[in-house]
């Protein structure tokens, strides 16, 4: 079998990716880090924003209708309680 491809051109060319968006980490120590709320959004002053402040209303619809998951971490956190026990009284 036989596939004829194009030959890639070798032009010296330089492409620029800009993204915008937010990281919010999974870190149980973060000041939010248990939860996916509150959701960064353009025009905050803070993050996270003050009570007084809130999102615009399409972006708290497209939310409500997107995250829908809910997680309950009481298991991930039983395993943890149990791990370090068992390390600290072996």
């Amino acid at each position: 079998m036989r596939i004829n491809r194009p030959r890639l051109r070798r032009d010296g060319r330089d492409f620029v990716v800009h993204t915008d968006g937010w990281l919010k980490d999974g870190d149980l120590n973060s000041a939010t880090g248990k939860t996916v709320d509150p959701l960064p959004f353009h025009g905050m002053t803070a993050f996270p924003y003050p009570q007084d402040e809130t999102p615009p209303a399409e972006l708290i619809k497209m939310n409500a209708s997107l995250n829908t998951r809910r997680r309950d971490q009481s298991a991930f956190r039983e395993r943890l309680r149990r791990a370090s026990e068992s390390t600290l009284h072996p």
